[in-house]
């Protein structure tokens, strides 16, 4: 099977946090539901193109997903990036459906489903950018940059409707069906037979991408100007989202269904690490669990074993590795 990477994004984990933290009446919580049905969209996207690359295994590709880098003053991500000694394919996901229009001449994408109009930037022009910044960034890190680079925007739905608004010519060659994506690569390795990366070269590659791959880990409070008052603090229920749980003897008791758990504030701190702080102090963490006992917060702490800096009652914890630990 070929070798993929598959690199993790908080991004969704975020949203859903915020949407059940957020207090129901805010303005921010539709666009945030918005926002997290099409992060969501996306994924699925990506992902359901599994099924296709797993043809292409012995033809000898690395398989990079949701690859982020830097070129330097701007980032730059990739949805899937095929990597091979003789070429490299860029592949920039759509999962939409409906009529999707394609106005190269304006740069847009407009959507047309029932009696709506979307509208998006021109995957096309996304995708040619992607391949213009890898190609400078390969060149900065001393790769072989007169590899030969091809990009493609990839339609995942099968309710889409492709079509030109003009330029049809370029539409056929940019844009394919997930259905069409092995006949694709296939006809690319067909034609290009000439080495550009050894093996090594390509191992060397394959570390320098995870070393310098950038999480995308967005500022969503800041995003949707939201303030920390905004979010509900509290342990919710694990059974019936009742929040707050009430701490006592040990055990997290939800009033509302008498569901009982011990591993209840495991969540509320990964929402804490989310959207507020991956650092946390015992004050900190009483405040937002509801706890009113010093040395039931600090026997909380201690059991999740977590790196922290200081002494005492001075000590601040670091989140980072509970988020994870749970995400494995």
């Amino acid at each position: 099977m070929s070798p993929k990477i598959y690199f993790k994004s908080y991004k969704i984990e975020k949203l859903e946090a915020l949407i059940r933290r957020i207090v129901s009446n805010h303005s921010a919580k539709a666009r945030a539901e918005k926002w997290l049905a099409t992060s969501k969209a996306g994924d699925r996207g990506e992902r359901s193109l599994d099924y296709h690359l797993s043809f292409l295994d012995d033809y000898g590709h690395d398989i990079f997903q949701g690859l982020r880098l830097t070129s330097g003053k701007y980032h730059f991500q990739i949805d899937i990036l095929l990597t091979h000694p003789n070429f490299f394919v860029i592949l920039e996901v759509k999962n939409l459906s409906g009529k999707l229009i394609f106005d190269t001449e304006y740069n847009q994408l407009i959507r047309q489903q029932e009696d709506r109009e979307d509208y998006y930037k021109d995957p096309i022009q996304q995708v040619n950018h992607q391949h213009f910044q890898l190609e400078n960034w390969l060149k900065r890190h001393r790769f072989n940059d007169r590899i030969p680079i091809y990009s493609f925007v990839v339609i995942v739905n099968e309710n889409a409707k492709i079509e030109p608004k003009n330029e049809d010519g370029l539409l056929s060659k940019k844009v394919i069906r997930d259905t069409k994506l092995l006949d694709t690569v296939i006809s690319l390795h067909n034609t290009h037979k000439k080495t550009f990366f050894t093996h090594n070269d390509l191992q060397n590659l394959q570390e320098l991408l995870i070393k310098k791959h950038i999480p995308s880990d967005p500022e969503l409070l800041n995003l949707l100007k939201l303030n920390r008052e905004d979010l509900l603090t509290g342990v919710f229920c694990p059974e019936c989202s009742r929040c707050p749980m009430k701490r006592i003897h040990g055990r997290w008791i939800c009033h509302d269904c008498s569901t009982i758990s011990k591993n209840a504030h495991l969540q509320a701190l990964r929402d804490y690490a989310l959207l507020i702080n991956p650092a946390i102090t015992n004050v900190e963490l009483r405040k937002f669990l509801h706890i009113d006992s010093e040395a039931v917060a600090n026997y909380l702490l201690i059991s999740l074993d977590l790196d922290y800096e200081g002494i005492t009652k001075s000590r601040i914890y670091n989140l980072s590795l509970l988020l994870k630990r749970i995400n494995e």
